[in-house]
């Protein structure tokens, strides 16, 4: 009986003591400031990390939107010009020649008997010259009257290499265009004159052709009218006449020629 006094009397001692170093702990943890372990957010680290990686190796494109200028159309192409096949004609008169350009002054190519068939590929704005290609592909020109009569109006005007021109025109004193008119440009006299001639248009104006070497004083003057001109009656006789009938230029041309027609001056 003793002995389980003493036991416990030995068992409530260790108790109170337990009891006293545990409520000393507990007074100890609640005056000391909290610890708080660090915590790791695993994703947001990871994709930080990442979108680091990813901007570092490669950052985002800029993007070029084409502008409307760099913008490809889908326009048509142009049609083809066409080519104008000729006109065929046929030589009217006992004799032409075929020149190297369109007048008398220019060299003499070859000639064609009457009944030649020719195929005119181009004239000059007043008609009156043609380039043709002869039977043996020969190209050069020929007056056009002395062909056989056909429309040229769907001819193509052609340029002239290697040529000049003399231009003018043919009014009256009310400013209006004399039609008709025989035109004759000239240099020289005699055996030694080089000359060729034109008309005037339907509203006056008149275009010679001169060899590119051409130089000097010419001579432009009225020579003659045709009878359908404006200015004749009805019996072929004129109704008046040229003031100034003839006129000199220096080549190149740099003056306006100009006749003047008085229905008035016999």
């Amino acid at each position: 009986m003793k002995d389980q006094n003493k036991h416990s009397f030995l068992i409530n001692n260790i108790l109170k003591r337990s009891a006293f170093f545990i409520t000393v702990a507990l007074l100890i943890a609640a005056c000391s400031p909290a610890i708080t372990e660090p915590t790791l957010d695993i994703q947001a680290t990871l994709a930080h990390n990442v979108s680091g990686t990813l901007t570092a190796a490669a950052p985002n494109p800029t993007v070029q939107l084409p502008t409307a200028a760099s913008i490809p159309t889908n326009t048509q192409a142009p049609p083809p010009t066409a080519v104008y096949k000729g006109l065929p004609a046929q030589v009217n008169v006992q004799n032409i020649i075929m020149r190297s350009g369109p007048s008398t002054l220019f060299d003499k190519i070859t000639s064609f008997p009457q009944g030649t068939q020719v195929t005119i590929m181009g004239k000059i704005s007043n008609d009156e010259w043609v380039q043709v290609k002869d039977p043996q592909g020969g190209s050069g020109w020929m007056s056009a009257q002395f062909l056989s009569q056909v429309d040229l109006s769907g001819v193509p005007i052609l340029a002239v290499p290697g040529s000049m021109t003399v231009t003018g025109n043919a009014k009256d004193t009310n400013n209006i265009g004399v039609d008709g008119l025989d035109v004759a440009v000239y240099q020289g006299n005699g055996a030694d004159q080089r000359r060729t001639d034109t008309y005037t248009q339907q509203d006056g104006s008149f275009t010679v052709y001169l060899p590119g070497t051409s130089q000097g004083t010419w001579y432009v003057e009225t020579v003659g009218t045709k009878c359908t001109s404006r200015v004749m009656d009805a019996n072929c006789n004129k109704t008046g006449s040229i003031t100034n009938p003839v006129l000199s230029i220096t080549l190149p041309q740099t003056v306006t020629l100009t006749f003047i027609y008085d229905p008035n001056q016999p």
